[in-house]
């Protein structure tokens, strides 16, 4: 069966009321030309598909929930945007126009993978005007244990892992990353991955991250990006740069090997120069007993970093007429 709206000039919105039901069987094709307001339940077979296949902007929404679907395919150069949670089962098919996220997530479960993703029909996340602004994900749960795995359910996500992840779960967001501290008006490019496996820490694995030179740097070039890890244990939060290996134009690598039960990872330029990421540095002066030989009066140092990067050791220099400086390891 093939259901079609897609023959009018001005697009036709289909709603499914509250307290109905929309059925899909065999291999049925929705084709819609308007909105997809789902107030009711959809339900649909494995091999049945919607295909939006509109010339103006489209949506999906809805007040009962998430939606269930089985293949999706978005067939519009001016593209969609969903306003509540969805899953798909199977496939998210990209073939004309973004798929925009907005603030809402699609859930692949563990069978759904996105498909002929490029740069100009790809997922991103906007506030309703600006890319890079929009909270969604995109997310999968896979079963991994030793060994490698490429492109995950499409989501341009490499993980080669020595230890047994187990349940894990991959999101992928497209808003820009803030820095801290020093690099707060930093921000990343437009992608962002998260890995949490269910019940069990990361301790080794070596990742690689894809994107879009084309559509997601935000200002970033391809030769300079690096691979940054958000930090959480203690306090301040920070991202951490980790060593990267840029494999191809579009794609960055790196090794985590902390015991962590969420990794969370995205690509910016690493502009310190400098491997100390300083978060604050004060000097007080003392005269206790306890604190300084004899009641010796000195001046107590102390500092804290946000991150540090092949560093071994502080050397601190001193001077007491202004004319030279003695180092103090």
């Amino acid at each position: 069966m093939s259901l079609s709206n897609q023959a009018s000039a001005t697009p036709v919105h289909i709603t499914i009321s509250s307290g109905c039901k929309y059925v899909m069987s065999g291999n049925g094709i929705l084709s819609v030309s308007g909105n997809l307001t789902v107030n009711g339940t959809f339900s649909a077979s494995n091999t049945s598909t919607i295909k939006f296949c509109g010339t103006a902007l489209q949506q999906i929404s809805g007040s009962s929930g998430v939606s269930s679907f089985q293949n999706v395919e978005l067939n519009n150069s001016a593209g969609l945007y969903i306003s509540a949670d969805i899953s798909i089962s199977n496939t998210l098919l990209m073939s004309a126009g973004d798929f925009d996220l907005r603030n809402n997530n699609v859930n692949l479960g563990t069978t759904g993978s996105l498909s002929s993703e490029t740069s100009a029909k790809r997922i991103k996340a906007t506030d309703g005007t600006t890319d890079g602004r929009g909270t969604g994900t995109i997310y999968t749960t896979q079963t991994l244990g030793i060994g490698s795995y490429t492109n995950i359910a499409g989501l341009g996500i490499n993980i080669n892992t020595a230890t047994n992840f187990g349940s894990t779960t991959i999101k992928r967001g497209h808003l820009r990353q803030q820095g801290t501290g020093t690099y707060s008006s930093n921000y990343s490019i437009y992608r962002y991955y998260e890995i949490i496996p269910t019940g069990k820490t990361i301790n080794y694995g070596t990742v690689t991250l894809n994107y879009f030179s084309a559509s997601e740097l935000n200002g970033h070039t391809d030769n300079q990006l690096v691979i940054f890890q958000y930090v959480q244990v203690g306090a301040p939060s920070f991202w951490k740069p980790l060593e990267t290996t840029n494999t191809s134009p579009q794609a960055v690598a790196t090794t985590v090997s902390n015991s962590l039960a969420n990794i969370k990872l995205t690509c910016g330029s690493n502009s310190s120069p400098l491997p100390i990421e300083l978060i604050n540095f004060t000097a007080t002066c003392i005269s206790t007993s306890s604190v300084t030989p004899n009641g010796v009066e000195g001046v107590q140092l102390h500092w804290v970093t946000a991150s540090e990067t092949n560093n071994n050791y502080f050397t601190v220099e001193k001077c007491k007429d202004e004319a030279c400086l003695v180092s103090n390891n």
